[in-house]
């Protein structure tokens, strides 16, 4: 069982902090719930999960280490781009499996794979997919507010970070 204080994963919704543990009568029955709050610059709602629900609590995880973090981070330029399709249903779908596995590489993979074919795009003097846009905002966002409690730095740093990191390592 979670305690208060304590920071969890919550599937792809990113990191949350339980702030309590209590019991609440919900339509005529009482459970006792993990009242979370997000975790960084989303701190204004709640989220309320029943602790004998196993669907809902296996969603949740402890934030990988810091040190894993960091072994991540250096992993990223051998880490393969996902498989582009050209037919953006198609695409959107692989991506969206992908990115709800919650495995912190093919989160990457993602990333890559749209960013290198933003950046392909943008070289052609085209713009970007508007669904590919959403999808590398959705998987840098699961990513970066886990790496951002994991490494102790606000989200907003993560992508510096990173860039950082594998400037370096090169």
């Amino acid at each position: 069982m979670y305690k208060i204080g304590e920071k969890v994963v919550y599937g792809t919704n990113g990191v949350f902090e339980i702030e309590d543990v209590r019991e609440e009568n919900v339509l005529g029955e009482t459970h006792k719930y993990y009242v979370m709050r997000p975790v960084g610059e989303k701190r204004e709602s709640f989220v309320f999960v029943p602790v004998d629900n196993e669907a809902l609590t296996s969603q949740m995880r402890y934030p990988i280490t810091k040190k894993d973090a960091e072994k991540l981070i250096k992993e990223i330029p051998d880490i393969p781009a996902a498989e582009w399709k050209k037919d953006s249903k198609q695409r959107t779908d692989n991506y969206k499996k992908l990115i709800g596995s919650a495995s912190h590489r093919d989160i990457i993979s993602v990333i890559k794979s749209v960013w290198l074919n933003c950046e392909s795009r943008k070289s052609e003097g085209k713009k970007a997919y508007a669904s590919d846009e959403n999808m590398i905002k959705r998987a840098e966002a699961i990513l970066y507010s886990e790496l951002a409690a994991s490494l102790g730095i606000p989200e907003c740093e993560v992508a510096d970070y990173i860039s950082a990191a594998c400037r370096k390592n090169k």
